[in-house]
């Protein structure tokens, strides 16, 4: 069984690394494409929180466009 952290960097890190996009994918930097989601609450305690449908994604931003966004 994986710890959260080494599933969420599959997903985002070693997924960049597969199709040669490092600098570009699973990075928050200048430059790097703007997908983005923000979980309420923490991952790495309950990764749970990144199923159901995205009940517990308070905003998703893809191409720095919002998707959906309860942040206020």
């Amino acid at each position: 069984m994986q710890k959260p952290i080494e599933i969420i960097r599959a997903a985002t890190l070693i997924g960049a690394e597969i199709v040669r996009q490092v600098g570009k994918l699973g990075c928050i930097k200048s430059g790097a494409f703007a997908d983005f989601i923000v979980i309420d609450g923490n991952p790495l305690k309950d990764l749970d929180l990144l199923q159901h449908q995205g009940k517990h994604l308070a905003a998703i931003m893809k191409g720095g466009r919002f998707y959906k966004n309860r942040l206020q």
